[in-house]
């Protein structure tokens, strides 16, 4: 069972998103376990309590912004992290790819949307996923 972290406020983006992860969860036949949260307070907190195999995280978020969250998981946290966000400016992109960001998707659209993170749950999940050798 693959474990996502969805950190998302918009409802219409989360019906978007849970849709694009059932698509990929079928075509891969992988079990995937998303689970929403609107605020970045609640993300904080659950990240605290338990691992995740994947973030999706939003930066524009109430109670605590994206970038924030990013700022405390990455001392010490290598789960990846694959940001969706509305703003294409380059200071956000450069700032989420400095505070450990891995992937950096722009909310541009539902296809693009579709098939950029189609894409990097794919990247994600198989290198994320994969027993560690035994030397």
């Amino acid at each position: 069972m693959v474990n996502i972290l969805v950190i998302e406020d918009d409802a219409n983006m989360q019906m978007i998103i849970r849709w694009i992860i059932k698509d990929f969860s079928v075509a891969n036949d992988m079990a995937i376990c998303p689970e929403f949260i609107t605020n970045g307070k609640k993300a904080w907190q659950n990240l605290r309590e338990r691992p995740f195999d994947l973030i999706l995280l939003d930066l524009s978020l109430p109670l605590m912004n994206g970038f924030e969250i990013l700022q405390r998981i990455r001392p010490g946290v290598y789960t990846p992290i694959i940001v969706l966000s509305s703003s294409s400016e380059n200071s956000d992109v450069a700032k989420a790819y400095l505070l450990g960001a891995n992937a950096y998707i722009h909310k541009s659209g539902a296809k693009k949307l579709k098939v950029s993170l189609k894409a990097s749950l794919s990247y994600f999940l198989e290198h994320s996923l994969l027993p560690c050798p035994l030397y």
